[in-house]
């Protein structure tokens, strides 16, 4: 019965708060706004507190996320927020982790370049989904300590440096120019830049827009102090609550970050260290104390249960029968290279750039062409017709699997190494092209050399 009214709770909520900050006149709005994400929040966690912990993490998460929305709305006035788009707003409460409302006002034409964007996600995406897979499968051998770290950060990579990208490009392209959420925090130079301005813009946004205010009037170091206190407090209820233990851990952590920023401030460490002990002084300070964050009661509670579930998943076929649906899928892949393949020319235009080559030049460039599809077609062929031979191990089809791993491994690196993003042709259905095709030529290579290791430690 709980569980049935937390799930009716939720919906309810949402259309209270968006009726509210529609309806309610601006003399109720302020105090309203405060009630909604005190009442709210002590009601929505109490109602959450004997339920799963996956529960009470999407409460204490989405559903704390959705009271602070709902204060951020009701700061502005009903005649304002009535000129802000519906479909905006409703983008703005629902996908958009963000505090800003006003990219959402209104959906205009935008001139951005989002392949960089798009490419950053593909990157976060590919490694956090391999990265899941790995530390599942591998749990027996890793030990449930370092897999369920792994599982983790590549949950962390998937969402932050994956989905939020892609997140970010999508709204970008249908006319909403919303912040990053991450602003490539790996580059960060000191702890001020990477919790004030490349980590969770979300998260900054909403002290902008709830606290900073407030906790301005007690002086800088008071405030930072507040900032990072509410920084506890909210990881507090993100990590600690769904787990129900470990309390006080992640509050530290960011007491720790609150005097290493005041330390950093107060000797100007930033004018005075070099860039490179400053990247030392900052990763460290922040990889360091993060069992104090993602606390051993948080990983158990809720890291464990989810790793040991992927791998009863992954376990219940054997190694052979992914490797044998994974040659089968490699040998198709080489046909949608193909296709892809004879698209080249008319995308690429090479009628009009190969004309200004000399004919014996042009005539080269056709040949290597040709070649190259040649063995596309034979890797494609053989991978399917001499797959059982590939299984058991036959030294001559094993010398193939090789052959082809090695020819798209250097595909893969030279894509990396050599080509760059600015060489490739503009366009939105490039940027996704050269995603999907790279991620066929990565899946092709670790089939390959999956099957070459298989038999050599087998």
């Amino acid at each position: 019965m709980q569980t049935l009214i937390w799930w009716m709770y939720w919906p309810s909520c949402w259309i209270g708060i968006v009726a509210s900050a529609w309806y309610l006149p601006n003399r109720w709005r302020s105090g309203v706004g405060w009630g909604i994400l005190g009442a709210g929040g002590a009601f929505s966690l109490w109602l959450a507190a004997d339920l799963a912990a996956w529960q009470r993490l999407l409460t204490s998460t989405a559903g704390l996320i959705l009271l602070l929305k709902a204060r951020v709305l009701l700061q502005l006035p009903r005649q304002e927020l009535r000129r802000y788009s519906r479909l905006g707003l409703g983008l703005f409460m629902t996908i958009w982790p963000g505090m800003n409302p006003a990219p959402f006002r209104q959906r205009r034409q935008i001139q951005r370049e989002l392949g960089p964007t798009i490419i950053q996600g593909w990157v976060g995406v590919m490694a956090g989904s391999c990265g899941l897979v790995l530390s599942a499968y591998l749990l027996p051998w890793l030990g449930q300590e370092s897999a369920s770290w792994m599982f983790l950060l590549s949950i962390l990579g998937l969402g932050h440096f994956g989905l939020a990208h892609w997140l970010n490009a999508g709204l970008w392209y249908w006319g909403w120019p919303v912040a990053a959420l991450f602003r490539q925090p790996l580059r960060s130079r000191s702890l001020r830049d990477f919790w004030s301005v490349r980590w969770n813009t979300a998260f900054v946004e909403m002290n902008k827009q709830l606290f900073l205010r407030p906790l301005a009037r007690f002086g800088p170091t008071s405030m930072v102090l507040g900032i990072f206190l509410l920084s506890g407090i909210f990881h507090e209820l993100g990590l600690s609550y769904p787990a129900q233990a470990g309390w006080g851990q992640p509050m530290a952590y960011f007491g720790l970050h609150a005097g290493l920023m005041w330390l950093e401030r107060k000797f100007n460490l930033a004018q005075r260290w070099p860039q490179w002990l400053l990247r030392c002084w900052t990763w460290l300070a922040i990889v360091g104390p993060l069992p104090w964050l993602f606390h051993g009661q948080f990983r158990q509670a809720l890291i464990v249960p989810a790793l040991h579930w992927g791998q009863q998943r992954l376990h219940s076929q054997t190694l052979d029968w992914y490797l044998s649906w994974g040659l089968s899928l490699a040998a198709v892949a080489h046909a949608v290279i193909l296709i892809a393949s004879f698209q080249v020319p008319k995308r690429l235009n090479w009628h009009n750039d190969l004309a200004q080559l000399t004919p014996f030049n042009r005539k080269i460039m056709w040949t290597y062409g040709g070649f190259i599809v040649l063995c596309i077609i034979v890797f494609g062929c053989l991978l399917a017709w001499l797959k059982s031979d590939i299984l058991q191990g036959q030294p001559a089809a094993l010398g193939l699997v090789a052959f082809n791993g090695l020819f798209w491994t250097a595909r893969v690196v030279v894509d990396f190494s050599y080509f760059k993003h600015s060489d490739w042709p503009a366009g939105l259905l490039f940027v996704i092209g050269h995603c999907c095709l790279s991620s066929t030529f990565i899946a092709i290579v670790i089939v390959d050399w999956a099957v070459i290791g298989w038999h050599l430690l087998g």
